[in-house]
């Protein structure tokens, strides 16, 4: 069920920045990563950080508010040596601009 549901709301978030920025304004960052911290699979990870990668994407970018939450675990991502796919990883560089010390310093 979480596997699904972080496939929904990657698919609604990436329809168009209006609805990723309506997923984001009703709470879905939080139980989004909590399943990034807590996978109960490689899918459900997989998954997670593909969704996770359509929160940071779109123009115009999302407010850096929103994205606060997630950025030790974007850093964590993307320095990851696991089983995490190198395409999944490569949709984290998406967001490696929002997670460079010198943004991130700004934001924080």
């Amino acid at each position: 069920m979480r596997e699904q549901c972080a496939w929904c709301l990657g698919n609604i978030a990436g329809d168009c920045t209006e609805l990723r920025d309506l997923v984001l304004q009703h709470g879905a960052m939080q139980p989004l990563l909590a399943n990034v911290a807590r996978p109960e699979n490689q899918t459900i990870l997989r998954n997670a950080t593909w969704t996770l990668s359509n929160f940071c994407r779109g123009k115009p970018q999302v407010a850096m508010d929103s994205l606060r939450a997630a950025a030790p675990a974007l850093i964590s991502l993307l320095s990851s040596t696991d089983q995490v796919s190198a395409a999944q990883r490569w949709n984290g560089v998406r967001a490696r601009s929002l997670t460079s010390p010198r943004v991130f310093a700004r934001t924080c």
